[in-house]
């Protein structure tokens, strides 16, 4: 184990022993309910965060970061302070049902609201002015890339289709 990940491991001890007392500032009805696996979910924004430091190139975005801004991913791996670990996990928990776009209706409206929420109180939290209307549209953007993109897999996976059936 690192120097590093130990280091990170205890300003995670630390923000889980405050996390009774944590306010994510959520109303009533978007409220988190039983989250599966939330653990792991939770830390979703750190890992994807050290994804992008080792795979993609200075200024690209992947998956949460296209919301939030490559801007942040820096920002996110030097993170220690309980309140700023505390809202990446919100951000990761709200953000992941973005991910996983059901079938032809998309995304239900409680996540979306959800994660403009969020999304708006870390940007309150590290200093950035951000409306909902500008969280709002940031999170569009990404589901329509987001479909755009399962689209073009559809298509491919349909013309591989009918090229093995030719072979």
């Amino acid at each position: 184990m690192s120097v590093r990940s130990g280091v990170r491991r205890i300003f995670y001890l630390v923000a889980d022993l405050l996390r009774p007392w944590h306010d994510n500032q959520l109303p009533e009805h978007l409220q988190f309910g039983e989250i599966e696996l939330g653990g792991f979910k939770r830390e979703y924004m750190v890992r994807t965060a050290i994804m992008s430091e080792h795979v993609t190139s200075p200024g690209e975005a992947v998956e949460i970061f296209e919301i939030v801004g490559p801007e942040h991913v820096e920002y996110a791996l030097r993170a220690w302070r309980p309140r700023h670990l505390l809202l990446m996990e919100d951000l990761s928990l709200a953000f992941y049902p973005l991910l996983d776009v059901p079938g032809p209706f998309g995304v239900p409206q409680i996540h979306i609201d959800r994660t403009v929420e969020i999304l708006r109180h870390y940007y309150v939290y590290i200093g950035m002015k951000c409306s909902r209307e500008d969280s709002r549209a940031r999170i569009d953007r990404f589901l329509e890339n987001q479909r755009a993109e399962r689209e073009n897999w559809e298509r491919l996976e349909a013309l591989n289709e009918e090229v093995e059936e030719d072979e």
